[in-house]
């Protein structure tokens, strides 16, 4: 392995420290509509998108939701295709392709950002409903330089010494959140007599478990001309745990039988604290220590060890001084209309969703805005396919298309959703400032659902 491969190395280490909610909502037949689902949603999956549903008459007895899995991944720089194709070349890369890709990735540099659902449980009875499920952020980027450095390597097999006043680390960091919640939600109807529609009320408590928050980065290298080589910092903080709650509250009403609204706000109160015995990894290397060292080596010195007020670089204060910033949910608004046309088996939704106030944690958009359709098949009523549209509102958009196949009250369920960023790379020398929400906007990329649940009207 050449010296530039190793020194790459520790940027992979910083960006694979946790495990991979949804883009669109948190819930297979949501996804499928493109989150055009907080009018539509019913049993276990109403607690997520809007408490009040659970209170309103069209409920199922019972659901349950068995495991289920949605990742959704965006990138913001060059094609994927186009890079593997040139990363896949090995040592045949070309200076046509080296520039060719190199054109295609913002100042800012590569970007890739994922988030990830897992659903444990889901269960409801009547307007009663529980659920666990954990959630995981990463982003991670790899400045503009830094790739050019690599490439130049694979290619010619060393780094160009003429250049070693050149290279520059840039925008290389990474960030990474997991946390896992509980949650209870209820739904009441109201018994008022000056409205002659069912009107109901609803919310979710949630307790939350957080499992690491995590922020690190290779900070620019010192280079030492007479030893013709580089020094290069990598450091990781992280918070081994932290607990929290939070309310949700909502409203919805049928002012037709076939026609459900509702207003949800998401962490109406909240308050989280994450754990600040903090923990750190990483070191100082040189790139002739890391020619010779092994994946092991290397391993061994990211072994985590007690962060130390007393003894630590100051990279590693620079990045605790922004581990905890706004690592909390902001509060989110989500309107919802749901239109269930009698005796065709035709289902169309819409959602406007929007993030409010500070807080990070959050997955998919800022806001979006969605249109979806439900339609069951003819003749083969235990087929149901979905579509939907949505849009960021400053350029992003998102096409969606989803699955269920029923036997019974059994439903095997996919969605998969394709994303077009807005291509708006953040300002500064630091994207990792930005939150997880506005970044996930500007890449381009997929997201894949798939799960199973049980359902008894």
């Amino acid at each position: 392995m050449n010296r530039t491969f190793r020194f790459l190395v520790p940027t992979l280490l910083l960006t694979a420290a946790t495990p991979l909610q949804a883009q669109f909502g948190p819930s297979l037949r949501g996804a499928g509509m493109a989150g055009a689902y907080a009018g539509l949603a019913r049993g276990y999956e109403a607690a997520a998108w809007n408490p009040a549903l659970l209170g309103l008459a069209n409920q199922p007895r019972w659901s349950f939701a068995l495991p289920s899995l949605d990742i959704t991944a965006t990138m913001l720089g060059p094609n994927v295709v186009d890079m593997y194709d040139i990363l896949n070349k090995g040592d045949d890369i070309t200076d046509n392709d080296r520039a060719k890709l190199l054109a295609d990735i913002p100042a800012t540099g590569l970007e890739l950002r994922a988030n990830g659902r897992g659903s444990w449980a889901g269960l409801s009875f009547g307007p009663v409903a529980v659920g666990v499920a954990s959630t995981g952020l990463i982003s991670g980027s790899v400045g503009k330089e830094l790739i050019d450095l690599m490439l130049y390597a694979r290619q010619y097999g060393d780094i160009d010494r003429t250049r070693l006043g050149e290279y520059r680390v840039g925008n290389t960091a990474a960030r990474s959140a997991a946390f896992t919640t509980i949650s209870a939600s209820y739904g009441r109807k109201l018994d008022l007599a000056l409205l002659p529609f069912p009107v109901s009320v609803g919310v979710t408590g949630r307790y939350i478990i957080g499992h690491e928050l995590q922020r690190g980065r290779i900070f620019e290298p010192y280079v030492d001309i007479d030893r013709q080589d580089i020094d290069i910092t990598v450091l990781a903080v992280r918070s081994k745990g932290g607990s929290g709650v939070a309310m949700d509250v909502g409203v919805a009403a049928q002012p037709l039988p076939w026609l459900t609204v509702g207003l949800a706000v998401d962490n109406l109160a909240q308050r989280m604290s994450w754990d600040e015995d903090l923990e750190l990894r990483g070191h100082q290397f040189a790139g002739s220590e890391l020619s010779d060292m092994g994946i092991g080596d290397l391993l061994d010195r990211f072994e985590p060890r007690r962060f130390d007020a007393e003894g630590v670089e100051q990279g590693a204060y620079d990045i605790a001084r922004d581990l905890f910033t706004q690592s909390y949910a902001p509060r989110t608004i989500r309107l919802g209309v749901g239109v269930k046309t009698p005796g065709t088996g035709t289902v169309l939704g819409a959602t406007y969703s929007t993030i409010q106030g500070d807080g990070d944690l959050y997955l998919g958009w800022p806001k979006y805005a969605a249109l979806g359709v439900e339609q069951k098949i003819p003749l083969l009523s235990f087929i149901t396919v979905r579509g939907g549209y949505a849009t960021s509102l400053d350029g992003a958009s998102a096409l969606t298309a989803g699955l269920s196949l029923g036997l019974g009250g059994f439903n095997l369920s996919t969605a998969v959703i394709k994303t077009s960023g807005n291509g708006e790379g953040a300002s500064g020398a630091d994207v990792n400032r930005f939150r997880f929400a506005e970044r996930m906007a500007a890449g381009t990329g997929y997201g894949l659902f798939f799960g199973f649940d049980l359902v008894a009207f």
